[in-house]
């Protein structure tokens, strides 16, 4: 049984907000993302044995898990509800975030953060570890929930609740902010637009899913909204894109859909199809079924986690669409993120305490799974600074 105990939040001056983020005015202008779209081919269901390389991670406290990053093999940070876990040089290290359901986490190797919502709240926190002090502490409270965070060398980015999204440079990580206003015919639900993922190709092509209605663009200087007219039923939730100097991301929604955006317009002002890769729209029930996470070597050879345990390989193919689902040892539980250092890498977290680690496609019986060598807990309990107090905003 874990043990908690308490540790002081330590004061990080260089890298505390100073005061509240400077907020502007979010996207003025909309753009129809699916004008022109290119349909995918059915699926093509596999056998298990290419994902029995999937291990669960034993001994992990039986949390919901939200997020995981991958830094290194030997460097990984999970999220979930009260709850970080550290893998650092095969230990594992709890620290409990009391009163919070973590939902992002991202990191370069010298700073890690970690994002989420206090319970009950709409107050969002932002947890910050370096690999100095190698402990996690509250690096700023804001009024509205997060649910992702994303960087691109030294830019940082948080997205959330109520259209916002906090950004900044390594020395002041989350300093500005914007709210974006709902896209034009979504649905006016409770903190809409939830900007549930953000990520990109660089830090001047950033991409936010905002559920029901499209997802909103930051080239480094404004914000777009891109709205879904075709069907109003289609909600997007998350977004990953490998590092380029175009935009060129892969989009999760409903429907286990996989739609690859590449902008509204080329250079010469020509509108770029907005493809879907994959959907299953033909069934009513996926509606409420999501694709909540992608990640992989490129916009041709990725993986896609989601509901109901759904694990999706896309490996683009000119005879077919390229869509492998596989069956993992998680079951029909929802899978939430994904993240990993190659295909033999992989981390995938989700509901009920699930952590698996290993090769997808490989030989069943090549991964021996991570063993808990060593454990220790650790407590961050909240601390308002007034570098990086709650702040509001009209």
């Amino acid at each position: 049984m874990l043990s908690r105990c308490s540790s002081a939040l330590l004061a990080l001056s260089v890298l505390a907000l100073a005061g509240c983020p400077d907020f502007r005015a979010g996207a003025t202008e909309e753009t129809d993302a699916a004008a022109l779209v290119d349909a995918g081919a059915p699926d093509v269901i596999v056998p298990d044995e290419r994902a029995k390389g999937l291990l669960q991670v034993p001994d992990l406290p039986m949390v919901n898990y939200r997020g995981v990053w991958a830094v290194s093999p030997n460097r990984v940070a999970i999220v979930g509800d009260e709850t970080i876990l550290d893998y650092v040089d095969g230990s594992w290290n709890v620290t409990v975030v009391g009163g919070s359901e973590l939902h992002g986490v991202w990191g370069d190797g010298e700073y890690m953060y970690a994002v989420g919502t206090f319970k009950q709240t709409n107050t969002g926190v932002i947890m910050l570890k370096t690999r100095k002090d190698r402990t996690w502490v509250q690096l700023a409270t804001v009024p509205h929930g997060l649910r992702s965070v994303w960087g691109e060398g030294t830019f940082r980015m948080a997205s959330g609740h109520d259209g916002v999204a906090y950004f900044g440079y390594e020395r002041s990580p989350f300093k500005e902010g914007v709210q974006n206003d709902p896209i034009a015919g979504a649905p006016n639900t409770l903190f809409a637009p939830i900007m549930s993922s953000v990520g990109g190709n660089s830090r001047s092509h950033v991409i936010a899913a905002a559920g029901p209605g499209g997802w909103f663009g930051y080239d480094g200087k404004n914000w777009k909204a891109f709205a879904e007219n075709v069907d109003k039923t289609r909600s997007f939730r998350s977004v990953w894109g490998p590092p380029g100097d175009a935009l060129d991301v892969i989009i999760g929604a409903n429907y286990y859909g996989l739609w690859r955006f590449k902008g509204a317009k080329d250079a010469n002002g020509k509108p770029i199809p907005t493809s879907i890769l994959h959907e299953e729209r033909s069934d009513p029930l996926r509606a409420n079924q999501f694709i909540n996470g992608i990640w992989g070597a490129s916009q041709r050879d990725f993986l896609a986690v989601g509901t109901g345990g759904r694990l999706i390989v896309f490996r683009e193919k000119p005879d077919s669409d390229g869509v492998s689902i596989l069956k993992t040892a998680a079951g029909a539980r929802d899978l939430w993120s994904i993240s990993g250092t190659n295909f033999s890498d992989v981390w995938i977290v989700g509901d009920d305490g699930v952590v698996l680690h290993g090769a997808v496609e490989s030989p069943a019986g090549a991964y021996r799974p991570l063993a808990m060598r060593s454990r220790s807990t650790t407590s961050a309990t909240r601390r308002r600074r007034s570098a990086s107090r709650a702040c509001s905003h009209a």
